[in-house]
């Protein structure tokens, strides 16, 4: 979450010169107490789709620092050059407050069955053939230094063992490049029937994730001279301790899905070990482990049969996510409509319920249109954000490719097995 901010902070500061030599110390304070892990105050944060907003609605932008580090007063607001420095000031101090509450988040996908490997390892192997998928995700694109996130999965399923095993290789951009993280995981899943109408899919991930993080395109707080406000080029007067990073861990995940011919539910549990991500020799921050709950319902409307408009399948099919990491939550709930060969979707992310101070706790709507033709799958989302960040990030473009081949023995008799009817977006 660190690195996160920090890349969002040093973006606005490059727009901006500093001539006040109070906010140049305070600054410099603020920056190096990140790295240190402090915290200052009681002052929660919460998120949606990794936006962070602060729980006080009462809050001064201009702050001062007194003699101790770890107190923090608030005065009136300071002339700034830059009209958006409110903002810079508000993410600095916001961290501050809470650089331990807010931890990493994972990823995350909009077609997130288009993204089976990573959503539930029980998913491996589902479609009883021989699976190519390629995800891709560009979130907040009108903002400098969007989110981007990839991923390619292969898996495969080997008819006399009842078993699937698949291949996930996934990463993520965060700024500039500042930041990423690459994993790369191996899932198995074995196919279970309990009765003649359910069958379950246990499965399990191990993976390795290696963690980047280059800070040569950010500012920080030892770089800015506190008498004239000038900034020293990248690079240069960086503390030691925050050169950059590159370090990775060990992980597991378990899931399983539960289904019959129109209904499945499934969970999943990841970061089972918990790995620390502190690049602070003797600190710990662990990873907090992410749940999912994930399921639907396929209503069928029109059954393939002969030829022509007939041949085609027409069904609705509502879905749901819901997903808790640490003290962070979400749910997507939606509805795909398949009219074969065209799929169409529109989903809802966020807690209606639930606030975050004077903000609601939605987040977007993504509305989907793909097709499905001779065993390929493409989809193309966008997110519609409706949070307070508005049409000024550019929400979320995604697309979403599948190729599905059947690469065993075509003269063996086919088993007739029972497939997911999830959707494959």
């Amino acid at each position: 979450m660190f690195f996160l901010v920090t890349s969002l902070i040093a973006l606005r500061y490059k727009q901006c010169r500093l001539k006040c030599k109070k906010w140049a110390k305070c600054y410099r304070k603020n920056v190096i107490s990140i790295r240190n892990n402090a915290i200052f105050g009681q002052l929660a944060l919460n998120y949606s789709d990794k936006v962070f907003f602060l729980k006080e609605s009462s809050f001064n932008f201009g702050y001062h620092c007194s003699s101790t580090v770890n107190t923090i007063s608030p005065i009136k607001p300071m002339t700034m050059r830059c009209k958006h420095l409110q903002f810079l000031i508000l993410m600095t101090l916001g961290l501050t407050f809470a650089v331990q509450e807010a931890r990493a988040q994972d990823p995350q996908f909009s077609q997130f069955y288009a993204a089976p490997l990573y959503l539930n390892p029980g998913f491996t192997g589902n479609t009883q053939m021989t699976r190519f998928g390629l995800n891709y995700r560009n979130q907040w694109p009108s903002l400098p230094g969007s989110f981007v996130t990839y991923s390619a999965y292969v898996d495969h399923y080997i008819d006399d063992y009842n078993s699937g095993i698949g291949l996930i290789a996934l990463g993520d951009r965060i700024g500039l490049g500042s930041v990423s993280s690459n994993m790369i995981g191996l899932n198995y899943a074995y196919q279970l029937p309990i009765s003649k109408k359910l069958t379950f899919r246990p499965g399990a991930q191990i993976s390795y994730t290696s963690q980047n993080a280059n800070y040569s395109n950010l500012i920080f707080g030892s770089q800015i001279d506190p008498d004239t406000g000038e900034v020293l080029p990248p690079g240069q007067g960086i503390d030691p301790g925050l050169e950059g990073v590159n370090q990775g861990f060990m992980d597991l995940g378990l899931g399983g899905v539960l289904y019959s011919k129109e209904l499945w539910i499934g969970v999943s549990a990841y970061h089972l070990l918990q790995p620390n991500l502190s690049n602070i020799e003797g600190s710990e921050d662990q990873l907090p482990m992410k749940f999912s709950v994930h399921g639907g319902y396929k209503f069928l409307v029109q059954k393939k049969a002969g030829r022509g408009y007939s041949a085609r399948e027409f069904a609705i099919i509502p879905t749901f996510q819901y997903k808790l990491q640490g003290q962070f939550d979400q749910l997507d709930v939606g509805l795909y409509g398949q009219f074969d060969p065209l799929v169409v979707g529109l989903w809802y992310r966020g807690i209606p319920v639930q606030t975050t101070g004077d903000h609601n706790n939605s987040d977007s709507m993504v509305a989907l249109v793909g097709f499905e033709w001779n065993g390929f799958n493409f989809g193309y989302s966008y997110d519609f954000t409706i949070s307070g960040l508005g049409g000024r990030s550019g929400g979320a473009h995604e697309v979403s490719v599948t190729y599905t081949i059947f690469l065993g023995d075509h003269r063996k008799p086919a088993k007739h097995i029972r497939q997911i009817p999830c959707p494959s977006f």
